[in-house]
């Protein structure tokens, strides 16, 4: 899965701190809009099944970079890897994993510090601009760049210091699925290695849910459809990117979470928590930040 897109994103559904208007008509009701007491898939109530997400759609770099260009760009990917340098208490020659990497905005950033990263994301044409950007930096021979599933991570046990998984890129799995995600990111830490999650968060996005929203972008706009599942936790969107007159269309689903879930996930998985901030800037976890950043650590 890409996430630094999905950073995953990417990716999903962070574009809601963007300014977001109704299209110039009067504000909408801002309520959570349930998709159907029996979810989407073939289980019980609350199974849900396998999610929708067109990963392919949601994720072409041509008109996914563009609807994220100031959540991802230069001084916002500069704090977050300082950020991460920080929390995930790295030293130099640290290995570090940055699952998934995206078009590698941190883990560059994080090889310019002097730290050996590996990035694993799903989307070749990501890869391709993470191994470019790392060639200019001159950091090519400090980070790889695997094409892989977070569900099955290709590294052997104990074999990272840190990692590191952010801009909601956890959720896009059956539930088995997402608890997999994090079974792998244990395995594959060293014990006391260091994990950072960050993510749109699901208290405050039913606090102030916007079941539809039109972003204006330089060159077009985008439009978003949202319905919130409470029988599965998920967020299901239809996205309608225009640019230039082309046009992409695409749907996803996402499992959103709260801070208690995610830490009984984590520790199910074998984590400790050590800290909970509201973003990566180090704020207080709240309502009014938005999203949920939970520092912990493989026990």
């Amino acid at each position: 899965m890409t996430r630094d897109t999905h950073d995953v994103a990417a990716s999903t559904d962070d574009h809601e701190s963007e300014t977001v208007t109704d299209g110039g008509s009067e504000p909408r009701p801002k309520r959570a809009s349930p998709r159907g007491a029996t979810g989407d898939g073939d289980g019980p109530p609350g199974d849900g099944g396998s999610p929708t997400f067109e990963h392919d759609a949601l994720f072409d770099p041509e008109f996914y970079l563009p609807t994220v260009g100031e959540l991802l760009g230069p001084e916002r990917a500069e704090a977050d890897a300082e950020f991460l340098a920080t929390h995930l208490d790295l030293s130099a020659g640290d290995r570090v994993l940055d699952a998934p990497c995206g078009h590698g905005r941190h883990a560059n950033r994080l090889a310019e510090r002097g730290y050996e990263v590996a990035g694993l994301d799903r989307s070749p044409e990501f890869l391709d601009r993470a191994r470019t950007d790392a060639r200019d930096r001159g950091v090519a021979g400090a980070v790889e760049y695997v094409e892989g599933d977070l569900r099955d991570l290709p590294w052997d046990d104990d074999e990272f210091d840190a990692a590191y998984n952010v801009f909601t890129s956890f959720g896009f799995f059956d539930e088995a699925g997402n608890r997999r995600v994090l079974s792998e990111l244990a395995r594959v830490l060293r014990p006391g290695g260091r994990l950072v999650m960050e993510m749109a968060d699901k208290e405050a996005m039913l606090f102030d849910y916007r079941p539809e929203s039109v972003t204006e972008l330089e060159d077009g706009y985008l439009v978003e459809t949202r319905e919130y599942d409470p029988t599965t936790s998920r967020n299901h969107t239809e996205r309608v990117t225009v640019l230039d007159g082309a046009v992409s269309e695409g749907t996803y689903e996402v499992r959103v979470y709260g801070y208690r879930e995610l830490k009984w996930l984590l520790e199910d998985a074998g984590f400790r928590v050590l800290d909970l901030f509201g973003n990566m800037d180090g704020e207080d976890y709240s309502l009014e930040t938005g999203r949920l950043c939970v520092v912990a650590e493989r026990t």
